[in-house]
């Protein structure tokens, strides 16, 4: 039996410490960490029977009692959609069913706002997600989808001004994530649409009202009063609004979430995540890909992560071994793990001399923005084999670390048995959160306590949480970092 230990440098300040003993697909911030959510549709939180007709879907931000549908006009509940990675939708027929919100959502003058929208439609053409208008008349806010398959996100006020934003990428019949966006400045207004994480030219009008469009009527899959015409006919997983623009940053981790609910291939980004291994290794999927040659190689290896958390800015991470050289091994299959991370705990690194792996990210003057962030380390090498349970992560329970920034650690945890092939073993997964000052790179240092504990290490996430958060809760599995939003 053989221990780790994992030490948090002085460059690091580190909240808490979280373990779990079982990996998560990937770590990422609900749409309710973000403030000033204003309405949230989630067809997950409907409590239905599969085709039971939906007459009433709640908001989950709380905020207002959400959509309604009259008798007759009910879409269906569909319980798992395979498109959506079996996630729960609602379904729209085109031509009979829509949905209405009472509870006034945006402010009356309008001046900022962001939605999304995990949808499909089996009709191109001029037809609604959402849209704030009152049958064909003016003013209106709408997402919807344009007769070229494209989304778009349009306003106009009163007098026929409009802003009329068109996606960069067609969204055609496809599941994706849906976008729109507005902003001011000074008098003119600015509007942005977007599928999947790609976005459209910016559409702006200088002398555009919006001073009565928040209070237009609400609908949801069509426009209110306006007929079929516009009726959507398709589902609709998930409505998203925040009543200001979210920030490049802060949509990146909305859009990264619902991509990573639903299992779409989009373009907003999670993090840095990196698969260290040896060459040749199976790489996990969205992971950066980091080879090491089964011989003792360098005792330095940077691996540059681009544009990770969708601000522009690359992350170079480098991997140390003080000298001794660096080797990469490939264990192949394990029977113990998750298989949505058997790729990334299949194979490893490890410091060929006995002694520690230091992580440097934001190496040589890429220090990721100031902020809070989401460490999540793997640890497994299923060479070494236990023929009974050892101690799992989960019994270190939570341990706080408050760094000194004096040049000494700010703190030790020891973990016995990080290695595992019998699928009664837990595997090694600890989670940090960890606070950047925007200046100074992170740094962890993994440190191996016998000639067999080299530090196997598999690789590791970085996530970003947005702040303030007001508490951070561990679930099976992932990990739920909420934010009680002003009301």
């Amino acid at each position: 039996m053989w221990t780790q230990r994992l030490i948090i440098a002085a460059t690091l300040m580190v909240a808490a410490a979280l373990t779990s003993n079982q990996p998560a697909a990937a770590d990422t911030v609900s749409p309710d960490a973000i403030s000033d959510l204003a309405f949230w549709l989630n067809a997950g939180d409907l409590a239905l029977t599969n085709g039971d007709p939906v007459s009433a879907w709640a908001d989950s931000s709380g905020s207002t009692t959400g959509a309604a549908a009259a008798s007759g006009a009910e879409p269906t509940y569909i319980d798992s959609v395979v498109s959506l990675n079996n996630q729960a939708a609602v379904r729209f027929n085109g031509s009979t069913q829509l949905m209405t919100v009472a509870d006034q959502i945006l402010p009356t003058s309008l001046s900022e706002m962001t939605i999304f929208a995990v949808a499909q439609t089996n009709e191109i053409g001029d037809f609604s997600v959402f849209a704030l208008r009152s049958g064909s008349t003016n003013p209106l806010v709408q997402l919807d989808q344009d007769g070229s398959g494209n989304v778009r996100f349009i306003l106009r006020d009163g007098a026929g001004r409009t802003i009329n934003a068109s996606s960069g990428t067609a969204a055609g019949t496809d599941y994706g994530i849906y976008s729109g966006r507005l902003s001011q400045s000074g008098s003119t207004y600015t509007g942005v649409a977007g599928f999947n994480g790609s976005e459209g030219a910016v559409s702006s009008h200088a002398s555009i009202n919006t001073g009565s469009m928040g209070d237009e009527p609400q609908a949801v899959g069509g426009i209110d009063g306006f007929g079929p015409t516009a009726y959507w006919n398709g589902d609709i997983a998930e409505i998203v609004i925040y009543n200001r623009e979210l920030t490049a940053f802060e949509r990146n981790l909305v859009g990264f979430n619902l991509a990573q609910k639903y299992a779409l291939q989009t373009e907003y980004h999670g993090g840095v995540y990196i698969d260290y291994g040896e060459s040749g290794q199976n790489v996990q999927t969205g992971f950066t890909q980091q080879d090491v040659g089964a011989a003792t190689t360098t005792s330095d290896i940077v691996t540059t992560v681009i544009d990770p958390f969708g601000d522009g800015n690359d992350v170079d991470v480098r991997l140390s071994s003080g000298g001794a050289g660096i080797q990469g091994r490939d264990r192949h299959a394990l029977s113990n793990t998750d298989e949505n991370m058997n790729n990334l705990v299949d194979d490893l690194v490890f410091n060929a001399g006995f002694s520690d792996l230091t992580l440097t990210i934001g190496d040589g003057g890429t220090a990721v923005e100031a902020g809070r962030y989401l460490f999540t380390g793997y640890f497994n090498d299923s060479f070494f084999n236990s023929s009974t349970q050892s101690a799992g992560l989960s019994d270190l329970g939570v341990a706080a670390y408050i760094g000194a920034n004096d040049g000494t650690p700010d703190g030790t945890t020891t973990v016995s048995d990080f290695r595992s092939s019998n699928p009664t073993d837990p595997l090694g997964v600890i989670r940090l959160l960890l606070i950047s000052d925007g200046i100074n790179p992170l740094v962890v240092t993994l440190e191996g306590a016998s000639v067999d504990g080299r530090f196997a290490f598999n690789g590791f996430t970085l996530t970003a949480i947005p702040e303030p958060a007001s508490a951070a809760m561990l679930g099976v599995g992932v990990l739920a970092l909420m934010r009680r939003r002003n009301r």
